[in-house]
Order: structure tokens, then C-alpha cells, then sequence
């Protein structure tokens, strides 16, 4: 394995800092609750709006809905698309598509609520399947609306904003506009701040729906290729944990992500389950072939990841750190950071943020780096250091960040889109790549373990 400064010199750099001794489950069991409280409170209001709107003389809103059984809202784990320029971002990945299946009908020449008579701005909303009534529902004044990747960039003489439907509840992203307030507080600006509704609200539901509106980024995707932008996503992230210890929201609290050891139990069984429905296919493709040779290994990688977390040192640590809880990202990915005009890291689409021990975010960021550059350690000496500035990494944080990268996540979520979603040729692709890196990979991975085993001696 190439590497620019050998690994056991920066774990002993980390040994003198040491102190001695997709989540996604829960968020999916959320939306189903949060979505029976969204029918009930949304009745109130589209009642409210049917009235607004005989009493302005506007033609009544006529809805499209699915039929029953068929999902709402987009799976949150859709493949984002792979040629993605990233030369202007938002705060908020959105929905990447129009909602097909739900079409607004007004006319043309209906008056625009915000001043005047300004079609484009309800074309611009129609294209990508908002609700045309969502825009009057904040104190901006629009001159222009641009669609952009599934959310609305919306023009303002006070300056851009992003508006968005999300599949989350509205009192999750009350959640979220009370923890970036907080952590703005805490001196930490490297979120978009949220405009709220006319009503003093932090998001408007239209027609069973959920929007909000964050102030517009300009700036480049991040790209974990890059050992800088790395290293300044490390930083914010950090910092943005570290920001939010001590958050105490009013109302609605997430459900906490703290049972690592459970998560990699599900997950392990959900892989033996997925070699399982493999074998007993009976036309085997070149996806097949290429899963069953790394059955071996990708179920030992699952066995020893579970194995790091449940011990005794790593279930106590997480118990701790659970009663001053901060608060992790939960979906660190290239498209969710952006890097702004001076170089610095930007934290957007926190949907599916909650209390979580830090190491779940460095441990996405660590994997997803890793693999852009073939698992070189200079880049977990860089992340570890980072995250040692703000508040040093404990013993048994080391540990679970191993048993993080130790599962093969990237197989295991290939093989469940592939036997669980559709099959595609890029997918076969990916776990090819997968393949051609494991020797890199279980060098790193000794070797780290190998280190990590003498800081704790």
C-alpha cells in the first residue's frame, strides 16, 4: 500500500494523544409516523387554502394522487446520478426527479400572490412538481425561480433561496432549524441558516407535503479524492458535533443512533441473507459470480466488525457518551458538502441528522476517502488529527471507527440495490472496483488494528 508517511509513525502520534481508558432504519420507521401526523395536521391546512382561494377568485386545485399501496416519496437511498457538476450547490440534495404523479393545474394567467402577475415563477414550480401555493407561504419578494436538481432556487431581492421538498416530518425540520440556530450560536456557521414560513414557521405543507427554504451556497461539491477537501469536511465536522453537545430542542427529538454493536448485527444478517437469496437463483449472472467469490470474505469482515463493537470497552464508551450527546450529519457524502468560495467545508441536507457518537461521520467520511485513494493511511492521520483538535479521540472510538470500515459496506449496499431494487450494469461495475481494492483494503485494515492494539496496551 502506497503511503506518503508510514502508519505506525502516525499511530504513535496518536498514541501520545490518546486518553486512557442508513440509522437509515430508524429514519425510515420515522416517516411512516411522522407521515399519519402530516395527513392528520395537512387536512387544516389545504381547508385553509381551498378558502384563501375562492376567497382571492382563484380556480380550485385539482390533484393528481397515487393509487393505494404506492409510495409518496422517493426511496432516500436513490442513487444520486453520477455526472453531477458541481460548480453551484444548494442546501439540500432534494428529490432528483419531478414527482410524476402528482401535477398541480392552474392557469397561466392566475395572479401571483407575491406581488403582480409573474408566470414563470408557477412554471418554474410546476417543472419540478412543488405545489405552486408554496411559494406564497414566506415573507421573500421573488422576482425569478429556477428549477435545479429536484429543488427550486428561488430569486429574491433579499438574496437566493433553496427551496425544497423533503420526505422528512415538518417537526424534524423544526429539529433541524433549532440545531443550526444552536450551533450558530456556538460559533459554528458552516450550515445554511433556514428562512421561516410567514407563519413563524421553520417548514409549509402543501397538499400532504413537506418544504422548506434554506439560504441558496455558491461553491464546488466536495471531492473525497482530495486530501485538502478531505481534511477541511473532516474539520467541519468535528466541529459541527462538538457545536452541538449540550442541544436541548423544544418539542419533536429524534430517536438517538447509539446501538453501533445492533446496527452491525442487522446489517450482518441482512448480508447472510442476501448470499442466501443469491444461491438459490436459478440463472447466475456476472453480478452473482463475482458476490459468491467474496462470500468468504465479506462474511469474516462482517463477524470481526461486530466483534470490535460489542466489546465491553466500546459498549461503556457509547453508554457515556450518550448522556451528553451531540449530534452527527449521518450522511456524509460528496453531494451534502460543499466547499464555498474561500475553500472552507459547508454542511448541507441534514435530514437525517440526530444524536449519534461522532465516530458514525468520521467513520462515512474515512470509507468513502479511502476508497478514492486506493486506502492510503495519510488520509485517516489526517482525519484523526482533525478530529483531535477540536476534542481527542478516546481509546475505544479508535475501535469502533475500525469495526465502521472492518464491515464492507460498500458490497453489502451494492448486493441490496442489486437483489432488492433493480439490477444494472453499474452496479457489477462497482463491486468489480470493490474487488481489485481488498488487497489495500485488508492491508489497512491489519495494519490499523495491529496500531490501535499497542495504543491500548
Amino acid at each position: 500500500m502506497k503511503r506518503t508517511r508510514a502508519l505506525s509513525e502516525w499511530m504513535q502520534v496518536l498514541h501520545n494523544f490518546t486518553e486512557t481508558p442508513y440509522v437509515l432504519q430508524a429514519q425510515v420507521d420515522e416517516l411512516k409516523r411522522s407521515l399519519q401526523g402530516n395527513l392528520a395536521s395537512d387536512n387544516t391546512t389545504q381547508k385553509r387554502q381551498d378558502r384563501a382561494d375562492a376567497d382571492a377568485g382563484r380556480p380550485p386545485r385539482t390533484v393528481q394522487t397515487r393509487g393505494e399501496g404506492q409510495a409518496r416519496y422517493r426511496s432516500t437511498q436513490a442513487k444520486v446520478p453520477a455526472a453531477r457538476p458541481g460548480t453551484t450547490r444548494h442546501d439540500g440534495r432534494g428529490d432528483p426527479g419531478v414527482h410524476a404523479s402528482l401535477q398541480v393545474e392552474r392557469k397561466d394567467s392566475e395572479t401571483n400572490p407575491l406581488g403582480g402577475t409573474n408566470q414563470s415563477l408557477y412554471r418554474a414550480a410546476r417543472q419540478v412538481g412543488f405545489a405552486t401555493s408554496v411559494l406564497d407561504a414566506y415573507p421573500w419578494n421573488a422576482t425569478n425561480a429556477e428549477p435545479f436538481r429536484g429543488i427550486l432556487r428561488v430569486q429574491t431581492t433579499e438574496g437566493d433561496f433553496a427551496l425544497k421538498r423533503t420526505h422528512i416530518s415538518g417537526q424534524r425540520v423544526a429539529f433541524l432549524e433549532q440545531l443550526t440556530r444552536y450551533t450558530a450560536d456556538r460559533k459554528f456557521h458552516r450550515t445554511s441558516t433556514f428562512l421561516k414560513t410567514k407563519k413563524g414557521r421553520a417548514y409549509a405543507v402543501r397538499q400532504n407535503e413537506v418544504y422548506y427554504a434554506t439560504r441558496w451556497l455558491d461553491g464546488q461539491q466536495a471531492n473525497f479524492s482530495s486530501m485538502q477537501q478531505v481534511q477541511a469536511a473532516a474539520r467541519a465536522l468535528a466541529r459541527f458535533h462538538h457545536a452541538s453537545r449540550g442541544f436541548d430542542p423544544a418539542g419533536f427529538v429524534p430517536k438517538m443512533e447509539f446501538d453501533l454493536a445492533k446496527m452491525l448485527r442487522e446489517r450482518r444478517s441482512d448480508l447472510r441473507a442476501l448470499f442466501t437469496q443469491c444461491e438459490r437463483r436459478r440463472t447466475v449472472d456476472a453480478f452473482d459470480e463475482v458476490f459468491l467469490d467474496l462470500k468468504t470474505s465479506l462474511l469474516a469482515d462482517a463477524d470481526d466488525s461486530l466483534k470490535h463493537a460489542e466489546t465491553s470497552a466500546c459498549v461503556e464508551f457509547l453508554q457515556d457518551d450518550q448522556a451528553t450527546p451531540g449530534v452527527c450529519h449521518l450522511d456524509v457524502t460528496p453531494a451534502n458538502i460543499v466547499m464555498d468560495t474561500e475553500g472552507r467545508a459547508v454542511l448541507i441536507d441534514l435530514d437525517l441528522a440526530t444524536y449519534a457518537p461522532r465516530v458514525l461521520d468520521l467513520g462515512h467520511l474515512l470509507r468513502r476517502s479511502l476508497q478514492q485513494s486506493h486506502w492510503d493511511s495519510q488520509i485517516a492521520y489526517t482525519c484523526f488529527l482533525e478530529y483531535h483538535a477540536i476534542q481527542p479521540l478516546r481509546a475505544p472510538e479508535y475501535q469502533l471507527v475500525l469495526a465502521l470500515l472492518r464491515f464492507p459496506h460498500r458490497a453489502w449496499r451494492l448486493a441490496r440495490s442489486h437483489y432488492r431494487d433493480a439490477p444494472d450494469a453499474l452496479q457489477l461495475d462497482e463491486l468489480r472496483s470493490y474487488r481489485a481494492q481488498e488487497e489495500h483494503r485488508q492491508k489497512f485494515l491489519t495494519e490499523l488494528e495491529a496500531e490501535i492494539a499497542k495504543v491500548e496496551a
